[in-house]
C-alpha cells in the first residue's frame, strides 16, 4: 500500500465512515500483486493505527479469485454486512464501472479535489512495485505507506517483488485456501478452510477461541 491509499482511507474515517477493504484474488501472487495479502492486511491497518485510528472501525475480507463479473456480483452482495454499505470508495475506473448504478461511488477527486482544478488520482501502486524492483529507495521512500516496513523491511518487499509468479488458485477446489498453524517444534496446532469473508488469521484466532492483542504487528499477538 502506498501513501495515496492510505491518505484517502485516513480521509473517509475523519469525515466518519467506518471501512471494509476487501482484497481481491487474495491467494495468487502475481507482478502486479506481488506481496501476501495477508502482509498487505497488516500494513494497511499498521499506517491507519499510527494516524490514530481504532482498528476496529476496520474490517478486511480476502476475496477469492473470481472468474466473471456476475461471482463478483454474488460475491459483494452476500457479504456480511452488505446491508450496511452506505458507498463504495475507489480510484480505480473499472471499479467505477462495477459498481456503479449499486452503490454510489466516491472517487479521489470528491474528497481532496479543489473545484475548477484539474486532479490526478493518486494512484501510485506500479510506481512503488518498479522502485521496489529497481532498488529505488529514494522513491520508495516517497511512495511507501507509513509503518509498512514495520511490517515487513524493505530487503524482504524485494525479495517478492523478484520471486516467479505463484498461482495456486486454479486447482480443484478453486478458491478455497487452507491455514494452518504450527508450534516451533512443528507439531500442527491448526488446519482449517477459510471462510470466503474471513482471512488466514482471524480463522486461526477463531480456531484457538483467542483475541488479537496486536495484529498488525509483523508477527500478531493474540
Amino acid at each position: 500500500p502506498h501513501r495515496g491509499h492510505i491518505d484517502f482511507m485516513a480521509r473517509l474515517l475523519e469525515i466518519g465512515y467506518d471501512l471494509v477493504v476487501s482484497l481481491d484474488a487474495a491467494y495468487v501472487l502475481t507482478p502486479m500483486d506481488p506481496l501476501p495479502k495477508w502482509i498487505v492486511a497488516k500494513m494497511i491497518g499498521r499506517s491507519l493505527a499510527l494516524k490514530g485510528f481504532d482498528p476496529r472501525r476496520i474490517k478486511f475480507f480476502f476475496t477469492p479469485l473470481f472468474e466473471n463479473d456476475e461471482q463478483i456480483g454474488f460475491h459483494y452482495a452476500l457479504m456480511p454486512g452488505a446491508e450496511e454499505v452506505v458507498a463504495v470508495a475507489s480510484g480505480n475506473p473499472d471499479v467505477h464501472r462495477f459498481f456503479r448504478g449499486r452503490w454510489p461511488i466516491i472517487d479521489q477527486a470528491a474528497i481532496f479535489g479543489v473545484e475548477g482544478e484539474a486532479y490526478e488520482t493518486r494512484s501510485w501502486g506500479h510506481r512503488l512495485r518498479d522502485a521496489v524492483r529497481r532498488d529505488d529507495k529514494v522513491v520508495f521512500n516517497e511512495l511507501i505507506a507509513p509503518g509498512a516496513e514495520e511490517v515487513m523491511s524493505f530487503e524482504d518487499m524485494r525479495a517478492y517483488c523478484l520471486r516467479a509468479p505463484i498461482d495456486f488458485a486454479w486447482r480443484h477446489d478453486r478458491g478455497r485456501a487452507l491455514v494452518v498453524l504450527r508450534d516451533a517444534g512443528g507439531k500442527e496446532l491448526v488446519r482449517q478452510r477459510v471462510s470466503t469473508y474471513s482471512t488466514p488469521e482471524d480463522t486461526i484466532a477463531q480456531s484457538l477461541e483467542a483475541v488479537f492483542v496486536d495484529r498488525f504487528s509483523g508477527d500478531s499477538l493474540v
